[in-house]
């Protein structure tokens, strides 16, 4: 993604299509033979099956080349795996059996394995930033819009490289800044962040008018936090790439899973109206652990 100002209408196209394969994996899970299907509706099922593969590829192909670059290694790996795919399902196709497509889907399209999204967290961090060669290892597309999805909301220079529309500083004199989209909301919080909360600098970007990405610098290392707003409020998905106190992770709301000392990372997401958005927002922050946790938690563990 080069640093032009046009960075903001990528970043708009890429979050449309990751939203659109993550609705259409969805609706194409194999359904369930229960006796009802006979082999017209399966063959039904497996001709759309392939017609949503190849609508999916192309998006892929033309997001992974407007928002990375045609002679990038996530663009060649898109190409790799889109002929992968499709010759794992015109095999998988023959004799019309939905267990065999079944195992397919999940193979394929579906799978996210665990060593990978530990890896991918383990290397796509901001400020400290690995590059895209584990790409290499995704072997499905949701693997492949994972790995897509965290390079770009964990890259800082990427962040960066929005044109700011307000800035402030705390009082630590790190700069606030929000870039991206001058939406009513967003900037609200940019108002309302407190200027005593104890972070570096901080990078706030409107990808549109219902979705902010955060980077928080000394916060788990670099905090990053996805605000999407719905008919509901608004939900906050963060990813903490270093745990500095296991104590202090495990108490936070919204973890998906407990961690422990070796953990990679830790993941998790809160929902909260649009009115408690700013104070719901900024009391997680605020407690997220620093460095400076990593030696009180140590002399608890020597005490």
């Amino acid at each position: 993604m080069d640093n032009t100002n046009n960075n903001l209408e990528k970043f708009q196209r890429f979050f449309d299509v990751d939203l659109r394969i993550k609705n259409t994996l969805h609706r194409a899970a194999p359904p369930f033979n229960d006796g009802r299907m006979d082999d017209y509706d399966i063959q039904e099922y497996i001709h759309k099956l392939g017609i949503t593969i190849d609508d999916m590829f192309a998006d892929l192909r033309k997001v992974a080349a407007e928002t990375f670059g045609e002679k990038s290694a996530i663009y060649s790996k898109t190409v790799a795996l889109e002929k992968q795919v499709k010759n794992e399902f015109s095999m998988a196709k023959v004799g019309n059996d939905l267990n065999r497509i079944r195992t397919f889907y999940e193979n394929n399209l579906s799978t996210m394995r665990l060593p990978f999204l530990n890896a991918v967290h383990g290397s796509l961090v901001g400020y400290t930033f690995y590059g895209p060669g584990l790409v290499e290892e995704a072997v499905s597309v949701n693997e492949l819009m994972h790995f897509m999805h965290s390079y770009i909301v964990n890259n800082n220079r990427l962040l960066e490289s929005i044109p700011a529309i307000g800035e402030k500083k705390n009082e630590y004199e790190y700069p606030i800044t929000l870039r991206g989209v001058d939406s009513p909301v967003f900037k609200n919080l940019l108002e309302q962040f407190p200027s005593d909360l104890d972070v570096g600098w901080t990078d706030m970007v409107a990808v549109n008018d219902k979705k902010m990405l955060m980077m928080v610098r000394d916060r788990g290392h670099a905090l990053t936090i996805e605000i999407t707003l719905n008919a509901k409020g608004a939900r906050m998905e963060y990813f903490i790439p270093k745990i500095c106190n296991v104590r202090m992770v495990n108490e936070l709301p919204g973890l998906f899973n407990p961690v422990d000392k070796n953990s990679v990372g830790a993941t998790g997401a809160i929902e909260t109206s649009l009115e408690e958005l700013p104070s719901t927002l900024y009391d997680f922050i605020s407690r997220v652990p620093m460095d400076h946790d990593m030696e009180d938690e140590q002399k608890m563990s020597v005490a």
